[in-house]
Order: structure tokens, then sequence, then C-alpha cells
């Protein structure tokens, strides 16, 4: 363009300059709409649900492997490296303890179970696995990862029955409970 723009065509690309800042703020508007009406109107919160089944992360959960490299020797039959399945060493931690060894020796194991609980269950909740008698001989567990649980109606668990060897079957449970405020922090 030789020459200076004069006063109409400075308007005209003043105009031009308008229509294209607001024809891109409508569709950035109409984008945050949609998102918005698609998020209010779901029915499935994941405050309320992970959006899993509890029983699938059992089974994933007792077939993960330890994975840190340890050794705990109680005796000749109860050597855990950390390559072997949580319910592997749920099996020897269980049968140990109903011989009369301390579970206190397992501690290293129950810390790698419980880490693999808080990355499997996520920050919104909390994963516990408890292990009792199938027999119902005890109301108290004998085993609880990381810890007991809270009893109420948004606990959510599954479980399944683990036979140890002579003779020895226990259930045990995975409760998924929600997190409370000051762990979500």
């Amino acid at each position: 363009m030789p020459g200076e723009l004069f006063r109409d065509e400075k308007g005209q690309l003043a105009l031009m300059d308008a229509m294209v800042f607001f024809s891109i703020a409508m569709l950035v508007s109409s984008i945050l709409m949609a998102q918005s009406e698609s998020v209010s109107t779901s029915t499935h919160s994941e405050l309320d649900w992970p959006g899993v089944e509890v029983s699938d992360m059992l089974e994933v959960m007792m077939g993960a492997s330890i994975g840190t490299e340890m050794t705990i020797c109680l005796d000749r039959e109860w050597e855990i490296c950390g390559s072997e399945s949580v319910a592997e060493c749920l099996c020897a931690e269980l049968c140990a303890v109903s011989k009369g060894f301390e579970m206190s020796a397992f501690d290293p194991v129950n810390e790698a179970i419980a880490g693999i609980l808080e990355v499997l269950s996520g920050p919104l909740f909390r994963a516990h696995v408890l292990a009792v008698h199938p027999q119902g001989s005890s109301a108290e567990p004998v085993l609880a990862v990381p810890g007991p649980c809270r009893a109420g109606d948004s606990v959510h668990s599954s479980s399944m029955e683990l036979p140890c060897g002579h003779g020895l079957t226990f259930t045990i449970i995975l409760a998924l409970e929600p997190a409370a405020l000051p762990e979500l922090m």
C-alpha cells in the first residue's frame, strides 16, 4: 500500500480486529459452556466412587509384586526377598503369626503393601487390607495394613479366601474409605 492510510481505512481495520476478537471470545465461551454443562449433568462424581470395582482392585493388589528388595528370615521356611506377590507375602506373614512369630518382623513387608495400597487407591481414598479367620473365631482382624478401617456407609469392600497351607485359610478384605479432608490437602 503506497502512501498514507486514510481515516476510513483505519476504521475498517479496527472494525475487522474487533470482529476477530469477538469471534474468538464467542468460540472460547461456547467451549467453556459445553464443558460446564457436561460436568453438571453427569450423575457420577469422582468423590462418590473410584469408578472401578473393588473386587478388581483386590485381584490386582494380590497379584502385585512387593517390588522392594528385602530379606526377612524367621527360619529357613519363611524368606521374603521382594519379588514375591502380595498374596505370597500375606500367606507367609499369616502362617508365621499363627505359629507364634512376632508380626513386627514383617514391618518392611507391611510398609511395602501400604505403599502399593496408596498407589492403587489414589488421593481420594484410603485403602486397607484386613485379614480375618473365615470361620469367625474372632471379630478382630488378625492383620490390618496400614491400620484398621473406620466403619461406615461410605466404605466399599471386597473379600477373597486365601489358603495359606497347613489347613489355614484366611479371608482377605480390601476396604476403600473416602480420605478425610486434611488428607486431601
